[in-house]
């Protein structure tokens, strides 16, 4: 398979074997990668899917034609998301705040 820039191995074994218990055995020890290696655009990767994983997750990526790329989406995400806030916040310190609340604007 072909690496979009951005991918990393943990993209790359979810979105390929829907599976990350796969990560060591079927992508990083055969391609000779670690966990933090650094994938440039391009790379082909030599990964045997057949009859491993999780089918239903590798169909629905499959079928949807979804690429997991945690880059591009991590940036979308935390751009479009947590910091689209209205200035200015105004907080009453006596209260307490919930940190766990997330509010999507």
């Amino acid at each position: 398979m072909k690496v979009q820039e951005g991918q990393s191995v943990l993209d790359i074994c979810m979105q390929e074997l829907g599976d990350l218990e796969k990560i060591w055995t079927e992508v990083i020890i055969p391609n000779g990668l670690t966990i933090n290696s650094n994938l440039g655009g391009n790379l082909d990767l030599r990964i045997n899917a057949v009859g491993k994983g999780n089918e239903r997750i590798k169909d629905y990526y499959s079928i949807n034609s979804i690429m997991l790329n945690n880059r591009s989406l991590e940036n979308e995400f935390i751009t479009e998301t947590f910091f689209a806030i209205q200035w200015p916040v105004y907080v009453d310190l006596l209260e307490p705040i919930n940190i766990n609340k997330r509010i999507q604007v």
